[in-house]
Parts: structure tokens; C-alpha cells; sequence
């Protein structure tokens, strides 16, 4: 499905049809079990109702913000930006589905309050709805050596799209005037392709790094401050991965590892779309590397008290409190 996008038809909705040819295939396999069929992504409506109808209870991990309000955002920004984009201002039949699902499962893991807040406010009972953070592996996501306070790193790891706010970080260095700066680095690591690789294209930054897809580890470890500036992200486990590593963060309200970050502790807090706020805070750190270090400390610390264990024992406990509902 993704090879029908990228190869012969970009605007070909690779992902809703992939869920709905996944949801056929999975919607015939609930006949095996006995008590509550536990679902790892929202939109596998066929599923939930095969599920219902044998009188099984449903468990969706809510791994999104409400895919109606994310699309929303996403379009409007990139009517702000001058970007094309395929579809229209209207409800997708995928977002339907997906907001539907949700409504039918009996209960709903949520990995953030940022979402959970999206799924109440569209009528969902707060009373079906558990919040559980991610974890992340503190053995292997560790600090690095120390980096000179002469270099300053910013280091943005994750897939690259209007949606997760690059262009506002593109639009943050700018107004900072490093560009040719060899001290200042902005290095931005994953993937994209299409439309928005040609927009990436437009900035001719000489201290702007595009390595694609890697490994992250020795990123973290050499970065300075990480920053995820997302218009809608359930978690972001790349910013509590970063924060494993020692390094504050500069994340948006609309990221949901904001739930382990106090505000001028563990790094920032801005609001969504704002490049004035993300360069005054890339800014504050550049000139405060004493605060690079404390902030770093902090994260660290933070982190350690998210390892995937606890992920684990909150998940464990969760499906046992799960009842089977009554006929």
C-alpha cells in the first residue's frame, strides 16, 4: 500500500486502506478467544463488532490525538505554509472510522492526557479511558561524554512533516541568524519523501544536517538540546529517549511527553506553530550552557523513573482489571 503512494499514486490513501484491508483480516480471527480482544491501534471498527457481536469485551490503545482534530490542525498549518495537500477540509472517511472505533470499544489505553483530553471533548466517558505513559530502556539510552559549551547541537529525531512542526523549527533557526555559524548545528533526523522533501530542499542552511533515517543513540549523546515542536504527537518516545540520554527538551503543549516535564526543569514548554517561542528558547540554552547541564541532569533523572518496566506493570495491571462484560 505505502509502494502505491510513493511509486505510482501520490495521492493514494495508503494508510486508511491499509487499515481497512488489516481490519478485514483481523475481523475474522476473533473466533478463537474467549474474553476481550486487545486492539494496538484505533480504526479496526470490523474488528470491534465481530468482537461485539461474540459478546467480547474491546481494549483500544489510543496511539493518536483524535485523527479528525490532528488532520485539522495539520491542513490549516499547511494552508499557512503555501503547502498543496491531498484531500480536503472535510471529514475523511478514515477519521469517521477511527472516531468511530473508539466509540465502540469498551475501554481505551491512552498514552497521554493530550489525548485523552482530545478523545473527552469529543463526547468519549472519561471513565473508560486509562492514561499510561511510555517507558524507555534508561541501560542502553544513556549520557555520552560531555560536549564542548562552545558547540551547540540542536537535534530534532522523528518523521518529518508539517504535522510534526519542522517548518517552524526551520523558521526558528533562521530568525536566529547561525546559519554559517560552525559552533551551531540544527540536525534533523528521519524520514520524508514527496512534497515535503522538496520543501526541505528551499533551505540552504550550511549548518543544517539531513542524515535520514539512523540509529539515534549517538545523536542524543551528542546533542546539545533536543526539540520536538509537533502540531499533535501521542507521546514522542524520541524526546523521553533524548531525556534518557541527559539532554533537555523543548517540546510543544501539543506533545504528549509533556506529562513528564516541568516547565524550566526538564527543558520547556511552547505553544504549537510558534517559531518566535521555539528561537527564544533555542536562544536561552545557547547562551545558558550552566542550564544545558542542569535542565540535562534533571531529564536524566526524569527518565529514570519511566523504565519500560513500569510500562509493563501499568499494562499488566490494566488487563487484569479488564471484565468481561455481561450478555
Amino acid at each position: 500500500m505505502t509502494g502505491v503512494s510513493r511509486y505510482l499514486w501520490s495521492d493514494f490513501d495508503h494508510r486508511h486502506w491499509s487499515e481497512r484491508l488489516f481490519d478485514t483480516f483481523a475481523s475474522r480471527s476473533v473466533e478463537g478467544f474467549e474474553d476481550t480482544i486487545i486492539l494496538a491501534q484505533v480504526g479496526l471498527l470490523r474488528t470491534i463488532r465481530a468482537a461485539n457481536d461474540r459478546g467480547l469485551g474491546t481494549a483500544i490503545f489510543g496511539t493518536t490525538e483524535l485523527t479528525r482534530r490532528a488532520s485539522s490542525r495539520g491542513r490549516r498549518a499547511a494552508d499557512e505554509l503555501g503547502f498543496q495537500v491531498s484531500g480536503s477540509g472535510d471529514v475523511t472517511s478514515r477519521e469517521r472510522i477511527r472516531e468511530r472505533s473508539l466509540h465502540e470499544a469498551d475501554h481505551i489505553v491512552a498514552l497521554s492526557s493530550f489525548i485523552k483530553r482530545s478523545y473527552v471533548e469529543s463526547g468519549l466517558s472519561e471513565e473508560n479511558i486509562t492514561r499510561i505513559p511510555l517507558g524507555v530502556d534508561t541501560d542502553h539510552y544513556t549520557p555520552g561524554p560531555a560536549t564542548r559549551a562552545q558547540d551547540f547541537r540542536v537535534l530534532y529525531v522523528g518523521h518529518m512533516s508539517v504535522l510534526k512542526g519542522i517548518p517552524y523549527l526551520l523558521q526558528a533557526w533562521d530568525r536566529l541568524g547561525w546559519d554559517g555559524n560552525a559552533d551551531a548545528t540544527l540536525t534533523l533526523c528521519g524520514a520524508t519523501q514527496g512534497r515535503f522533501s522538496n520543501y526541505l530542499s528551499q533551505w540552504s542552511f550550511q549548518n543544517l544536517q539531513l542524515p535520514g533515517h539512523v540509529n539515534p543513540l549517538q545523536y542524543y549523546r551528542g546533542a546539545s538540546v533536543f526539540v520536538c515542536p509537533s502540531l499533535s504527537d501521542s507521546f514522542s518516545k524520541a524526546t523521553l529517549e533524548a531525556m534518557s540520554c541527559g539532554k533537555p527538551v523543548i517540546i510543544t503543549e501539543n506533545v504528549g511527553a509533556k506529562d513528564l516535564i516541568e516547565d524550566g526543569e526538564e527543558g520547556f514548554v511552547v505553544p504549537p506553530m510558534d517559531a518566535d517561542a521555539l528561537s527564544e528558547k533555542l536562544q536561552y540554552f545557547r547562551e545558558s550552557p550552566d542550564e544545558v547541564e542542569r535542565m540535562g541532569a534533571n531529564a536524566r533523572e526524569k527518565a529514570e523513573e519511566y523504565p519500560w518496566g513500569r510500562f509493563v506493570d501499568n499494562i499488566a495491571d490494566f488487563t487484569a482489571d479488564l471484565q468481561r462484560p455481561e450478555a
